[in-house]
């Protein structure tokens, strides 16, 4: 972004979510309007404190002018969230302008006259106003228009003041108050509310931002410790690759299947009926790598964290061992209680924290249940991704018998698949194994026997 111009010059003002300042080119130029619109308890009152808290944090103070609620309960609200206002309105950074209930056009312009004065004494250079529907009560619309002319084009900009306009956005609405709001902002930006699963979803979609050229216009968010978090880690790029080196499973007869193991980098999908022994086969895969010194982040869709530690010891390790020298990380997460892109930070800030050579993602299918397929398909796609672009060798399972027919909705996008299924061998049920597809490599494409016996895999 070009921070110089028509709209002023000097450092770019942050946003204070560190996520939208990236998308944007690093922040405002000084003097830049910006139209915060959404529907009912969308996050527009939080967004506007995130960006005058993190700036005063930084030494920037600004001035919160409030329509729709008192300074009590802003202050207490944000400081549930983490943002305490009351150091900064001491230190001189913050101050907060209650705006009676009932108001008029002579009040008004002398609100807008006390702003000015606030904006010179404090040096402030961040202001929101909250909310300029409250005002389209009042006023008439050449009225209105007037006085935002007057508030922005000859108090702010001149002085260098970001300042952020919010705006109620009535469902089913596509105007803003009285539909000009738009035109004299230098961005809008809407945050909607949306509803999957029966989760909330926040999402942030960047209409206008002058000066920046957007490559992504839609994003979600959560309102959590802290503020504002956006969601911006979707990779939209394919990068990374498997590399020849192999990676050993532990189990002799599998790694010769593969034609000496799995390739360093890849993704593999494990498929089979429930009974087939798919997280067994991945539990025995990681719980071998990691006592040979490997990380391994082994994340659970369907089990919980106790349950699969007593799986690991059954198979003979001590996996109390392996996590406390930081070999083995086991996690259980819900899909109930995560939106797929919260699901997808979830996992990545995993990634960051451990520094995983493997991931192992078992139980799939508990997503593709929840999230609905197009959405799986995503979510799917990008967790592969991520874990190519960290060079990480990584292993999923999905309950599908693809020898009986049934498609795998994410085979596609993985580099190896392995089949697990029932086979009848006169009166007894037999477990069945074979390599379908790998990518890179020559591999055996003959049909073995797989069991499990004395806590051990075995193939023959």
């Amino acid at each position: 972004m070009n921070n110089k111009g028509c709209l002023g010059s000097g450092a770019l003002i942050s946003s204070g979510i560190p996520e939208l300042d990236e998308v944007i080119g690093g922040g405002y130029p000084p003097g830049y309007v910006v139209l915060v619109a959404g529907h009912p308890g969308a996050g527009k009152t939080t967004m506007g404190a995130t960006f005058l808290y993190y700036g005063a944090l930084r030494g920037e103070a600004g001035i919160y002018v409030s329509f729709v609620e008192g300074k009590d309960e802003f202050c207490r609200h944000m400081r549930s969230i983490g943002m305490d206002f009351g150091e900064l309105e001491r230190r001189r950074l913050f101050e907060f302008m209650e705006v009676p209930t009932v108001v008029s056009k002579d009040l008004l312009d002398d609100l807008i006259a006390l702003l000015g004065r606030k904006v010179l004494e404090l040096n402030a250079k961040r202001v929101v106003i909250d909310s300029i529907t409250s005002i389209a009560d009042i006023l008439k619309r050449e009225e209105a228009r007037a006085l935002l002319h007057t508030t922005l084009f000859k108090l702010m900009k001149p002085a260098g003041v970001v300042t952020y306009l919010i705006a109620e956005l009535p469902i089913g609405s596509r105007t803003i108050g009285y539909g000009f709001e738009e035109f004299l902002a230098d961005a809008v930006i809407k945050l909607v509310v949306e509803r999957i699963v029966g989760l909330l979803r926040r999402k942030m979609v960047l209409h206008k931002v002058r000066e920046a050229p957007l490559m992504y216009q839609e994003y979600e968010f959560t309102i959590g410790r802290g503020g504002i978090r956006l969601y911006t880690k979707a990779q939209r790029h394919i990068r990374g690759s498997y590399t020849l080196e192999r990676i050993n499973s532990g189990i002799g007869e599998l790694d010769r299947m593969l034609g000496g193991g799995f390739l360093k980098g890849s993704s593999t999908l494990v498929t089979g009926p429930s009974g087939t022994g798919k997280t067994l086969l991945l539990l025995a895969l990681a719980l071998h790598n990691a006592s040979l010194g490997r990380r391994v982040l082994y994340v659970s869709f369907e089990e919980s964290e106790d349950q699969l530690r007593n799986a690991a010891r059954a198979l003979g390790y001590n996996v109390d061992v392996l996590e406390d020298e930081g070999l083995l990380r086991v996690i259980a997460l819900g899909p109930g209680i995560y939106t797929p892109e919260a699901l997808y930070y979830t996992l990545s800030d995993l990634i960051e924290e451990t520094s995983p050579s493997i991931l192992v993602a078992d139980g799939l299918t508990a997503l593709a249940r929840f999230y609905g397929p197009q959405e799986f398909t995503f979510l799917s796609r990008n967790i592969i991704m991520t874990c190519k672009t960290h060079g990480i060798t990584s292993f999923f399972t999905l309950l599908s018998d693809v020898m009986a027919g049934e498609l795998a909705g994410v085979s596609t996008i993985t580099d190896t698949i392995i089949a697990l299924w029932f086979d009848k061998e006169g009166n007894q049920i037999k477990r069945k194994v074979a390599v379908l597809k790998m990518r890179g490599s020559w591999h055996d494409r003959t049909v073995r026997s797989i069991d499990y016996v004395d806590g051990k895999v075995v193939v023959k």
